[in-house]
């Protein structure tokens, strides 16, 4: 593909896998046949550097599409293309939900009825699109109780204040999820109001009463409480709601000092339900200045914590987790008690932590559901996506000494003279702590502790490199020895990979459960994957009702690559998987997916059931792999491409 079509193809592409700024980035690179620099990009597009480097580090999460050398950027034209052409196939759904998304933040934003034929204009579609976006929306208002009221040629929002607001802040935390610029990028959105000011007013009223804005909150929270004072501005208030347990508390003083600073600039006049409001808004996030990590107990979370405890003890037991957790129990349940005091006013949306989350450690995500569904339970609260990733950031930390990747063991046969062997293995520690174990061979030959298996061995003396493993270094561990270490122990990573996942999936297929088919969508596919696993006596009768149940919770669908449908029970006769293949693709609720690869899993293999599926997530999220995965006819021929990639 030529550079000017990379760059028209770019621009085109409303609603694809990249941000509208992440296209911008990519179309400035390609325009160019000599790579550029980063400070070249920022420059041309008004951006930050910072920014330029952060947008194009996740363009490259999946693939390395943008190319990097000490003379700057270029763009790989194969590897696009290809991306490209796999994201084809979801564009049509994508610039549909565009204009669905477009057309609510004008609703949401409007103090009028808004004309149907001027929004169509202004979205630069025609009025039948706009009727079915219009169709589409209204089931998306339940969550914030509103209703798409139509008079008419006229749309309005008919529904609660806090409602309104909930929707205004989805939209536009969504404008800004997955960047790393400054929210002020929003601030157009509030027309007549000065955003700066807000924002200022609201960090100094949180600074000023000895607080801070607690890490990953910020966005969300200046974005609500603009809107907020944004709507007071035009004379919507909070009428009424349910009032906070305490009232003289640090949240209120905080929002009163908030209304009180702005009405010396404008006209507003809140009222008890306003401040309580304000207050639940802040809630759970913020913390003093002088806050330490952990939090202290109190006695008014101690029955929550118990109610908490029980709900992670349940979800865990599911799985044959045994785990201590006393001090990040504590930790987590002063989030849910911040959660059930704002749940009412405002949620957080913003879903780029849960998708973090569920790409790269999916056991955390699929049990941060079940937890969430077991606190939606025992608290009667509506848990959002968007809280989902915080939730999932606890579950990971209850759980984190399981999640460690097995390292590579290495052991040092080099020179003592001068300390030489001790030098180099200080320098391999400190830069490679993470992911290998050093073990030191003494002048005799002897290991200074015992390791199951050696995997690399690094060594100064020539007449050892006679072995497959090793890696020569010099005596004083230079850069390019470091980049040899390096090299060395991503090959052994991707071995043991490759090894694991072939000794943990291939006892679990069977070639009866291989299809290559089209159907239309998730609920045919999973009653045809599991009617395959009951006819082969692997599941009982109850298997597909449970999977369709376990799919309502949330769509076991993976960035409209795969999907990987599994039973809320753990009793299936013998863990199996049925594959199903699909070229045109299979509708997944908002996605389309071409893999469906359907787990049972026994009781037995409860515990295995993490390793399993964190296994099979993180062998499918390759677009490549999956390509190549499609071109498979045989079971054989798709495990092969699994595991070696």
């Amino acid at each position: 593909m030529e550079w000017s079509c990379i760059s028209t193809a770019l621009c085109r592409r409303r609603g694809s896998m990249f941000s509208e700024r992440q296209q911008r980035i990519l179309s400035c690179i390609a325009s160019t046949r000599q790579p550029i620099t980063g400070q070249e990009v920022a420059d041309l597009l008004n951006l930050s550097l910072r920014t330029v480097q952060r947008d194009i580090s996740r363009i490259n999460r999946s693939q390395q599409i943008v190319q990097s050398s000490y003379e700057g950027y270029s763009i790989n034209a194969a590897m696009l293309t290809e991306v490209l052409k796999l994201d084809h196939t979801k564009n049509e759904g994508s610039n549909a939900a565009s204009t669905d998304h477009a057309l609510l933040k004008m609703l949401a934003l409007a103090s009028q009825p808004i004309d149907i034929d001027d929004a169509a204009e202004h979205l630069f579609v025609s009025t039948p699109v706009l009727e079915r976006s219009i169709r589409m929306i209204r089931e998306g208002l339940s969550p914030y109780k509103l209703e798409l009221i139509r008079q008419r040629n006229k749309l309005s929002l008919k529904g609660d204040e806090s409602g309104k607001r909930a929707l205004m802040g989805a939209l536009l935390i969504d404008e800004v999820s997955g960047q790393f610029s400054s929210i002020d990028g929003v601030a157009h959105y509030f027309k007549g109001m000065d955003f700066e000011r807000a924002k200022a007013t609201v960090l100094e009223a949180i600074n000023r009463h000895g607080q801070r804005i607690k890490p990953g909150y910020a966005r969300g929270l200046i974005i609500n409480v603009a809107i907020a004072l944004y709507r007071m501005r035009a004379h919507s208030y909070i009428q009424t709601g349910k009032p906070r347990k305490q009232q003289n508390d640090i949240e209120h003083e905080i929002a009163a000092s908030i209304c009180a600073e702005y009405a010396t600039h404008c006209p507003i006049n809140p009222g008890a339900a306003e401040i309580d409001y304000l207050a639940s808004l802040l809630s759970g996030q913020i913390e003093p200045n002088d806050s330490i990590d952990a939090p202290k107990a109190t006695a008014d979370i101690s029955d929550l914590e118990k109610a908490v405890k029980r709900v992670v003890d349940k979800a865990f037991g599911f799985f044959q987790l045994n785990v201590e957790f006393s001090q990040a129990i504590r930790n987590f349940s002063m989030h849910i008690k911040a959660l059930i005091e704002r749940v009412d006013a405002i949620q957080i949306t913003d879903t780029e932590m849960l998708e973090n989350v569920k790409r790269n450690c999916p056991f955390v995500y699929e049990l941060s559901i079940l937890i969430a569904q077991g606190l939606s339970e025992a608290f009667h609260i509506h848990i959002e996506d968007g809280e989902l990733g915080f939730i999932s950031i606890h579950v990971g930390l209850l759980i984190e000494d399981t999640l460690a990747d097995e390292k590579v063991h290495i052991v040092l046969a080099c020179d003592q003279y001068q300390s030489i062997s001790k030098r180099i293995r200080n320098e391999i520690e400190k830069r490679f702590a993470g992911v290998a174990v050093v073990t030191e061979l003494d002048e005799l030959g002897r290991e200074d502790r015992e390791v199951p298996l050696t995997d690399l061995i690094v060594t100064t003396r020539a007449m050892e490199c006679t072995m497959h493993n090793a890696v020569y270094v010099s005596p004083f561990f230079t850069p390019s020895d470091y980049l040899k270490i390096e090299n060395a122990i991503g090959l052994c990573l991707h071995e043991k990979r490759a090894a694991q996942t072939k000794r943990l999936l291939e006892p679990f297929f069977d070639d009866r459960l291989f299809l290559k088919r089209n159907v239309q969508n998730e609920h045919e596919a999973i009653c045809l994957l599991g009617q395959k696993l009951f006819d082969c006596g692997i599941v009982d009768d109850g298997f597909i009702e449970s999977v369709l149940q376990r799919e309502q919770l949330s769509p076991t669908s993976f960035f409209n690559l795969f999907a990987i449908p599994h039973a809320l029970e753990m009793n299936a006769k013998r863990t199996m998987a049925a594959v199903l293949l699909s070229e045109q693709g299979v509708s997944w609720g908002a996605e389309r997916v071409h893999i469906v690869l359907m787990i049972a899993v026994c009781a037995d293999d409860r515990r295995r059931f993490m390793e399993i599926y964190d296994t099979v997530v993180n062998s499918l999220c390759e677009r490549r792999r999956v390509r190549k995965l499609l071109s498979s006819n045989t079971l054989s021929d798709f495990l092969e491409k699994l595991i070696n990639g």
